[in-house]
């Protein structure tokens, strides 16, 4: 595109700047990662609630994750180490689908 096409394009989509990446779209801050996991409690009896995996980040907030039917899905705390909350929701959502496909 020579620069006489340019005055077609909104202004802002020819500036990259701070708070931008390569293609122009303005960059997302990092998410924080996961630096510790509680998972539980586990259910004792039929009508108990199901266990959950809570997560504390390393940006100090702590945020309930889900919940999980444990006869199912089995976590271990070290799974989730390291991790983003969404990369922590793909991984159940792996192991769910694990699950439904297994015989």
């Amino acid at each position: 595109m020579s620069h006489s096409d340019d005055r077609h394009l909104p202004e802002d989509s020819m500036q990259i700047g701070a708070g931008s990446v390569g293609n122009g779209k303005p960059s997302r801050p990092m998410s924080p990662k996961i630096k510790s996991v509680t998972i539980g409690p586990m259910p004792k009896g039929l009508m108990d609630p199901m266990p959950s995996v809570t997560a504390k980040f390393e940006d100090g907030t702590e945020r309930k994750l889900f919940h999980f039917y444990p006869d199912e899905l089995k976590f271990q705390e070290s799974e989730f180490l390291g991790l983003t909350e969404s990369e922590a929701h793909a991984l159940r959502h792996s192991k769910d689908m694990a699950y439904l496909k297994s015989p």
